[in-house]
């Protein structure tokens, strides 16, 4: 029998650093790895740090159960309540066995949904102190991979950082 197929979800979040959030949408469709763009409203227009525009395809209650992956790129500070709904979200994926992953400053939600206690985790220099109280230690490493949660310390590490993503879904 054949493993399931994979499915990635990408979350949507204001300000969103557009390498971060487009790199891997683009290379998860250049794979044939169907995509969901994941956000508070699919009506809604969310705006990246530059000001481009993108439309969610589904909301957090819409996200595919089935998703094997969920990538949190780098964004400016989420808002309540949606930043609980999204920790909870995030939580509930890993909890199904779906990796979760985090780029430069996406990495803080992955720590604040409790899923870096313990791991090995790469991130921008300035989130070390934050990742510490959250139980993680920073690798200094481009790209980490420990206990289903993928990390990136940012934009100049997207291409190692989609390649852990693939390593990690197939």
């Amino acid at each position: 029998m054949s493993p399931p197929a994979a499915h990635a979800a990408v979350f949507l979040l204001p300000g969103f650093q557009e390498l971060e959030f487009w790199y891997p949408v683009l290379r998860f469709r250049e794979e044939k790895v169907p995509v969901s763009v994941v956000g508070t409203d699919p009506e809604r227009t969310v705006f990246s740090r530059l000001g481009y525009p993108v439309v969610a395809d589904a909301t957090l209650d819409q996200m595919p159960q089935d998703a094997t992956v969920v990538v949190v790129p780098g964004s400016d500070p989420v808002e309540p309540p949606f930043r609980m709904r999204m920790l909870e979200a995030l939580k509930s994926a890993r909890s199904r066995g779906a990796f979760v992953a985090g780029s430069g400053s996406g990495v803080r939600l992955l720590a604040e949904a409790g899923l870096l206690r313990g791991a090995q985790v790469a991130a921008p220099g300035d989130l070390a102190g934050l990742l510490h109280d959250h139980g993680a230690s920073v690798s200094g490493r481009a790209v980490s991979i420990d206990r289903g949660v993928v990390t990136a310390r940012g934009v100049d590490d997207l291409p190692q950082f989609f390649q852990a993503l693939l390593q990690a879904i197939q």
